[in-house]
């Protein structure tokens, strides 16, 4: 009945032996139990099939007769559904309130670019200093997504940015054009339609074809006095060498409301900068 045992050895075998066994056995039943999946047993959840409303079968199920519709009326049709806001013809409440529109400023649909991360790929070489920042560079490392959208930087965490670069872009916050002015850097503000700005980003497109680049569209009158100069490759920019030159042009074309142009509006600001150079060459 007991069989007997040599050495130890044989002890510690007949234990690991006996111990495998009653895992496999339970492996077995566990699996056992687990029911096979088929097209016989496939079932929904509780409550994720509901039955169908049946209407007209009698008034004992409560939709018999008039089938919950009532007597007559537009409602009781099939295909008789009112909009919710429908009022029976009167001017309906969307239409009596009055509109209050809100001016959007340009540069609302502008990507944000933040001088921190610019600073972070001259850092990691990504971005050389000794070249432009512009729409082109920006898209070719990744800062930006949607180039045609436009650019608008921004000064967040100024105390990483430290570089002295040359940005032309759509747009700048004053704390953002302070900072680059600061640091040594240029700041120009490019007037790009999506034509220019397909030149910018594929000059191949046209010198494989061995054909001349299209030159980059003007800005029209109402905006020729704000982009005064134009860059090395043609595009109409403003330079912003003081903060007094960053004026928004939205902003400025808001004088109009005044009865006052664009035009008339940057001359009075070139009248008075020659004001204010003429009483400092007198005061010298």
């Amino acid at each position: 009945m007991f069989r007997a045992v040599r050495n130890k050895n044989d002890l510690l075998t007949s234990y690991y032996v006996s111990q495998s066994y009653i895992y496999c056995r339970r492996l077995f039943h566990a699996v056992e139990e687990q029911p096979s999946i088929n097209l016989g047993n496939i079932r929904d959840n509780p409550g994720a099939r509901q039955k169908e409303k049946r209407v007209g079968r009698g008034n004992g199920s409560g939709r018999g007769n008039y089938c919950g519709r009532g007597i007559k009326g537009q409602k009781k049709r099939q295909g008789g559904h009112v909009k919710p806001w429908f009022e029976g013809g009167q001017t309906p409440l969307f239409q009596r309130l009055p509109q209050h529109k809100f001016p959007k400023t340009w540069y609302d649909n502008h990507e944000l670019v933040f001088l921190a991360e610019v600073q972070r790929f001259v850092d990691i070489g990504k971005l050389d200093p000794s070249q432009p920042v512009n729409l082109k560079e920006l898209f070719r490392v990744g800062i930006i997504r949607m180039p045609y959208r436009g650019v608008r930087l921004v000064a967040r965490e100024v105390e990483l940015f430290s570089s002295s670069l040359d940005f032309e872009v759509t747009s700048c916050t004053r704390e953002a054009a302070q900072l680059i002015l600061e640091k040594g850097g240029t700041l120009s503000l490019a007037y790009y339609t999506r034509p220019g700005i397909e030149v910018l980003l594929n000059p191949d497109r046209w010198l494989r074809r061995d054909l001349p680049l299209p030159p980059f569209e003007q800005p029209p009158p109402r905006l020729a006095p704000f982009y005064n100069e134009r860059s090395d490759r043609g595009v109409p920019v403003r330079k912003i060498k003081t903060l007094d030159d960053l004026v928004e042009p939205m902003e400025a074309l808001y004088e109009v409301r005044k009865f006052r142009t664009l035009k008339q509006l940057f001359e009075e600001e070139r009248r008075k900068k020659q004001e204010q150079n003429l009483e400092q060459t007198d005061n010298s």
